[in-house]
């Protein structure tokens, strides 16, 4: 994804520091399943914008047979600005 991207790409557990990545003066794109979107969302003081929603791509089996709908969820890719025209410079 960095080659394509050309951006730094990073991976993050941390719910508190992803709100402070997404209140930052940076572009953040971030791809959330459904349930940590929801969260973010609702939280009313971060500006998040859908990019796209997609189906969740299933490689596990057991994902594939779990009983609680996962097969249903889809990625959300948002981002804390509203996207145009990239810069030369990604942002």
């Amino acid at each position: 994804m960095a080659f394509y991207l050309q951006r730094s790409i990073f991976e993050e557990f941390d719910r508190d520091a992803m709100i402070r990545r997404f209140r930052s003066d940076s572009r953040v794109f971030c791809i959330l399943d459904e349930q940590e979107y929801n969260y973010f969302a609702s939280r009313g003081d971060l500006n998040l914008h859908i990019l796209c929603r997609r189906p969740r791509l299933l490689i596990r089996l057991r994902f594939m047979i779990d009983a609680d709908g996962r097969s249903n969820r889809e990625m959300i890719l948002v981002s804390n600005r509203r996207v145009g025209v990239l810069s030369e410079q990604g942002d």
